[in-house]
C-alpha cells in the first residue's frame, strides 16, 4: 500500500493512496467556515464519486480515509468543524444512503478526541458533521 500527499494549497488538502491497484484520493476543501472531506477512486480516466474499488475492502478504506487521513488533517492543520456527505448510488431511493450509514457507524466508533458528531439522529440530506468542541466532555 502506498501513501502519498500529493497537494496542499491554502483552500485544498490532498492525500493519495493505493490497495491492490485501485488508486484513491482523499480531499479536504476549504468552504466558507469550515472544510469538506471528499474520496474519490480512479476509475481509468478521472476520479469517480460512484465507482466502488473492485479489489479494496470498503473497510481497509473507510479506515482509512475517516480514520488516518481525517486525524492527520486535523493534527495538521486544527479545523474547527468539518463537513462529510455520504453520497447516494445511482438507484438508492432511501432517506439516508448506505455510504452515510457506513461512514456514521465507523464515526461514532472513532470518533477523534476533542470532536463531537451531528446531527446526533439521522443526518438531513446525508450530511454529516464534525464539529471540534476541545476537551470537552461530549454530551
Amino acid at each position: 500500500m502506498k501513501h502519498l500527499k500529493l497537494f496542499e494549497s491554502f483552500n485544498l488538502i490532498k492525500y493519495e493512496f493505493s490497495i491492490n491497484d485501485d488508486k484513491y484520493l482523499v480531499e479536504f476543501r476549504k468552504m466558507i467556515n469550515m472544510w469538506e472531506l471528499l474520496y474519490y477512486i480512479w476509475d481509468g480516466r478521472s476520479w469517480s464519486v460512484s465507482k466502488l474499488g473492485s479489489k479494496g475492502n470498503i473497510y481497509k478504506i473507510i479506515d482509512l480515509v475517516f480514520g488516518k487521513y481525517l486525524n492527520k488533517f486535523i493534527n495538521d492543520y486544527n479545523p474547527k468543524e468539518i463537513l462529510i456527505e455520504g453520497l447516494s448510488k445511482d438507484k438508492e431511493k432511501e432517506y439516508v444512503s448506505q455510504r452515510t450509514r457506513v461512514y456514521l457507524r465507523y464515526l461514532k466508533r472513532n470518533t477523534p478526541t476533542g470532536w463531537e458528531i451531528y446531527p446526533k439522529g439521522n443526518p438531513i440530506n446525508n450530511i454529516i458533521k464534525l464539529k471540534y468542541i476541545g476537551n470537552e466532555t461530549p454530551s
